[in-house]
């Protein structure tokens, strides 16, 4: 079993004890990011829709969904902006700011 895989199997077990946690759910996003988007979409749109206030997902996500949708980027970088507005959070706003600026001026990077 990769590290990452086993970094996988650790989330879901984690997420089966607290399957409402923001913060696992984030983790298991990032680590299906690396080996399946599809996956890390879905997991992205389930933890947005049941934790809005979670301002970390925001940047991801949207990067994300800028690859196939850049409208509904942009949608979620101001969802993001106003979110990290709202909880006083100035580095998230200024990245945001920043990856929305980028994908404006179709600036996309590939990591």
């Amino acid at each position: 079993m990769s590290i990452s895989q086993n970094r996988l199997s650790r989330i879901k077990k984690m997420l089966s004890e607290q399957p409402n946690d923001a913060f696992l759910l984030f983790a298991l996003a990032q680590e299906q990011q690396k080996e399946d988007e599809q996956a890390a979409l879905e997991t992205y749109s389930l933890l947005h829709e049941t934790h809005p206030d979670y301002v970390g997902l925001y940047f991801h996500y949207a990067k994300l969904v800028a690859k196939t949708d850049q409208n509904q980027a942009h949608q979620l970088y101001d969802q993001g902006l106003a979110v990290a507005k709202s909880q006083g959070d100035n580095h998230a706003h200024a990245e945001l700011q920043n990856a929305k600026t980028n994908l404006s001026l179709g600036l996309l990077d590939d990591d």
